[in-house]
């Protein structure tokens, strides 16, 4: 009996979810910046060093809305792809998703740095 082509590329499942664990480790990351933000805001009378950490949890708030985009993407994109059969890699939520990933990606390396930077002194 000849196999059908019924059955997912395995190298594009693999690479779908490795894409959704990198998503899910942006969330983490952005999550627990704006969480640390947010725990920080109990010493802001107090502590005057930490003046201008609105910023950190607006760019903070920024990246988490872009990896929750990317995730919700990703899940339209293998939904339209288990259900109505397209094409792996192709597809306008697969680009969505991507673009929205390496968005904040840089976003976090980017925060992460000026957060070092401003706040090294603590």
């Amino acid at each position: 009996m000849a196999e059908t082509d019924e059955k997912p590329d395995a190298k594009y499942v693999g690479l779908w979810e490795a894409t959704v664990k990198g998503v899910n480790s942006l969330l983490i990351a952005h999550g627990a910046g704006l969480v640390t933000c947010l725990t920080l805001l109990k010493d802001y009378d107090t502590n005057p060093r930490l003046k201008g950490i609105g910023w950190f949890i607006t760019l903070f708030v920024t990246g988490f809305g872009w990896g929750m985009f990317a995730y919700a993407s990703l899940i339209l994109h293998r939904e339209r792809v288990v259900l109505d059969n397209e094409p792996w890699l192709e597809g306008r939520e697969w680009k969505i998703a991507i673009r929205l990933a390496v968005l904040s990606s840089i976003w976090l390396l980017l925060v992460a740095f000026l957060a070092v930077f401003k706040f090294s002194f603590l």
